[in-house]
């Protein structure tokens, strides 16, 4: 799911580049429907990583997880998910290292609960703007209440600009990283896949042909 964010991002991004290449494109109420589907469907993703919900699969659970369950991940444990050959000191050393300076903390023989206390932190700061949003304005519609009675008296807006999203996208992504390296031993160098075709061929080709 989260690379999926990154990848929707990454074919938003391009899109907005041949857009803006152009130059010419004429308005079209298009324009505002690619915008909202876009938009409304990352928070929600947004969103989804966030819940703490006892039936979900989100990161925000699994961080709540990994606290609770800390003294079970242990540097021995860590440093056997390298696959080190035997006899191998140096990269058995490293790979402690590499624990101690991520994971550690101030606790050292196990997983320092601190640490996924604190993404998880980070993980809910970096999300609220998003998901009081889609908490109101997109899974719910809330209600706006009574009309102002000053007329000059104006009612209070609800907004929430993509730049937000993103940087939510972002914090998701980089404490995602981490676990990821927590639980497969790897780093993971980006989160936008490769894609292994011309996306943007279908842009190649009118879409309407002279008489339709």
């Amino acid at each position: 799911s989260v690379i999926t964010m990154n990848h929707h991002r990454q074919i938003w991004r391009g899109l907005a580049e041949v857009i803006e290449g152009h130059g010419s494109l004429p308005a079209s109420a298009y324009w505002e429907h690619y915008f909202d589907v876009y938009a409304e469907t990352q928070a929600m993703a947004v969103r989804r990583q966030a819940d703490l919900h006892p039936d979900v699969a989100s990161l925000g659970k699994l961080l709540s997880e990994v606290s609770e369950d800390a003294k079970q991940l242990t540097p021995e444990w860590w440093v056997g998910l390298w696959n080190i050959d035997e006899g191998d000191d140096h990269e058995a050393a490293f790979a402690t290292r590499q624990w101690e300076d991520a994971f550690g903390g101030d606790v050292g023989v196990h997983l320092d609960p601190a640490i996924p206390a604190g993404d998880l932190a980070r993980l809910n700061e970096g999300s609220e703007a998003v998901k009081r949003h889609v908490d109101k304005h997109i899974a719910h519609s809330e209600d706006p209440g009574p009309e102002p009675k000053d007329p000059g008296e104006t009612a209070p807006e609800q907004t929430l600009k993509l730049s937000e999203v993103h940087d939510a996208i972002d914090v998701i992504g980089e404490v995602f990283t981490r676990y990821y390296s927590l639980f497969e031993a790897a780093g993971m160098v980006t989160l936008e896949p490769q894609i292994q075709h011309d996306w943007l061929a279908p842009f190649r080709v009118p879409w309407i042909r002279p008489g339709d």
